[in-house]
C-alpha cells in the first residue's frame, strides 16, 4: 500500500492543490503525465526530484479521493437510454458530510 502521507496540501504551493512531499509538484500534473502515456520510468528520468513511492502515493491519493465521491442524481441519456450520473459531490474527510460544489462544509478544503 502506498504512503498517502507523502501527499501534502499547502495553500501557498500549486494554488493549494494536493502536492507531493511539499514539492511544487501537483499530484494532478503527475497523473496527467501518466494518463498521456508517459511511462513511470520516463517520468522518473524527467522529474529527478520524484521517486517511485511518490508516484504510487499520488495514485493511491487519487483512488482514495475517487472512492469518496458519491452520485447525487442521475439523468437518462437520450441516445442509449442508459442512466448516467448527473453530478458527484465529494465527501468531507473531516465531518463526512456531502457538500455542494459551491458550498463546502468549511472544515477542510475539498480541493
Amino acid at each position: 500500500m502506498a504512503d498517502v502521507d507523502l501527499i501534502t496540501i499547502e495553500p501557498g504551493k500549486s494554488s493549494g492543490k494536493p502536492g507531493i512531499r511539499g514539492l511544487r509538484r501537483a499530484v494532478s500534473d503527475v497523473l496527467d503525465h501518466l494518463a498521456s502515456g508517459m511511462s513511470e520510468e520516463d517520468l522518473l528520468r524527467g522529474l529527478a526530484d520524484l521517486t517511485r513511492e511518490d508516484i504510487r502515493a499520488g495514485l493511491a491519493f487519487a483512488a482514495d479521493r475517487e472512492r469518496q465521491r458519491v452520485v447525487v442524481g442521475a439523468r437518462v441519456s437520450r441516445r442509449s437510454r442508459a442512466t448516467v450520473p448527473a453530478a458527484t459531490t465529494p465527501e468531507c474527510p473531516e465531518c463526512r458530510s456531502r457538500a455542494a460544489a459551491d458550498e463546502p462544509c468549511g472544515s477542510t478544503p475539498l480541493a
